[in-house]
């Protein structure tokens, strides 16, 4: 894609962030996930220059097999859920765009790693929301 693009005369901005919108992993390895995302980094890294706001790196830690699902259900309407070899969760919709879902992620590996409680990880997805949108969260 970087050949492609210099090629065409793509500008470095739109070229990144082409790739970045493009070019996607997830692998069940946690070591797969990290050494493709050192990969990846390297290999855009001359593009970092011409970023405009933060970089995520999108190669994640997934399961292909098993996707999320919008909820069904009077207690689920409104939610995606996630089966996971804990148990189900489920995630707001609103918190599951490309924009919102890393950062959500991102809290809630730092709060698992904290061993914060549950209303204290709610308290501080409610926070950066707030701080973001200017408006609640009205379900998590």
């Amino acid at each position: 894609m970087k050949e492609l693009g210099r090629a065409l005369m793509v500008n470095e901005t739109q070229l990144l962030n082409t790739i970045l919108n493009n070019v996607v992993g997830f692998d069940l390895n946690p070591l797969a996930v990290l050494t493709a995302r050192v990969n990846y980094l390297l290999m855009i890294a001359d593009l970092l220059e011409y970023r405009k706001g933060e970089v995520t790196i999108p190669v994640y830690l997934a399961d292909s097999v098993r996707t999320p699902a919008a909820g069904q259900t009077l207690f689920t309407a409104g939610a995606y859920e996630f089966p996971t070899a804990v148990g189900t969760f489920l995630i707001p919709a609103v918190l599951c765009t490309k924009e919102r879902f890393d950062k959500f992620c991102n809290i809630l590996e730092e709060s698992v790693r904290a061993q914060i409680s549950p209303d204290a990880f709610v308290s501080r997805v409610e926070g950066n929301w707030l701080r973001q949108n200017g408006s609640k969260v009205t379900a998590i």
